[in-house]
């Protein structure tokens, strides 16, 4: 096991979407179950994931409590949505307001002097 121990240079995350939970007895070992994103009937992407920036704020925050923290870089954040087209152009309003939306909670992030570096891909 000493052998197998090494330092990380950075941690890469990614942030798509969040999934909310309830108690089930009916499902073994775990006892929970998803409540799907159209059944809370909240935004969602082409593949039916919430759209929840808070999701992004909320992960950085949390690898943010580890006291070895390395570089937390985010290698991948993204939304699908059905694309229209208007005079040759894709109308893409709803993906470039889910960039805006969850960029602004890394730089919340980053001006509370939390550890994170974005690379979104």
């Amino acid at each position: 096991m000493e052998k197998c121990r090494f330092e990380f240079d950075f941690i890469g995350i990614q942030n798509y979407t969040r999934e909310v939970v309830q108690h089930s007895y009916f499902i073994p070992y775990i006892r929970a179950k998803i409540i799907e994103a159209p059944k809370r009937k909240v935004n969602t992407t082409l593949m039916d994931w919430e759209v929840y920036p808070p999701s992004i704020y909320e992960m950085i925050r949390k690898y943010n409590e580890y006291c070895t923290m390395p570089n937390l870089i985010i290698t991948e954040n993204g939304a699908a949505f059905r694309d229209t087209f208007s005079k040759g152009k894709i109308k893409d309003k709803k993906r470039k307001k889910f960039l805006k939306d969850y960029l602004e909670q890394v730089l919340k992030a980053k001006n509370e002097g939390l550890n994170v570096h974005g690379y979104f891909v």
